[in-house]
């Protein structure tokens, strides 16, 4: 059977954030920079301690797609998606309003002049 590796860093994050012997693992934040991620699974959205995730370097993450899920969780406050060198639909950009910091260096914003429409 083949093992879902999202689904297995998921769970492995988890377990060690939940750990006090485990000192370099935020369980509020977890990192997938460069990890070739290209989608985001429905099921991330049960994770509902993380607070941040780090998706810098993954060029292949559909981004039209991911935006939408990753607005599904309501504790998130830090989304960093830089060196994507992708395309953001400014649409998808108001779902996130509930971030306090959103890092999206080296995409390229799809309708730059969409952002005045912005809630905040």
């Amino acid at each position: 059977a083949e093992i879902d590796w999202f689904a297995f860093v998921l769970m492995a994050h988890r377990i060690a954030g939940e750990n006090p012997n485990v000192r370099d693992v935020e369980a509020h934040r977890l990192d997938l920079k460069g990890l070739d991620v290209r989608e985001i699974p429905p099921y991330l959205r049960f994770f509902t301690n993380l607070r941040e995730i780090v998706l810098d370097q993954n060029p292949g993450l559909d981004l039209a797609a991911a935006l939408p899920q990753l607005s599904a969780l309501p504790s998130l406050r830090v989304l960093s998606l830089e060196h994507g060198h992708g395309t953001v639909p400014a649409g998808a950009l108001a779902a996130l309003a509930h971030l306090t910091e959103l890092r999206l260096d080296y995409n390229t914003l799809e309708h730059p002049a969409d952002l005045g429409h912005l809630p905040g």
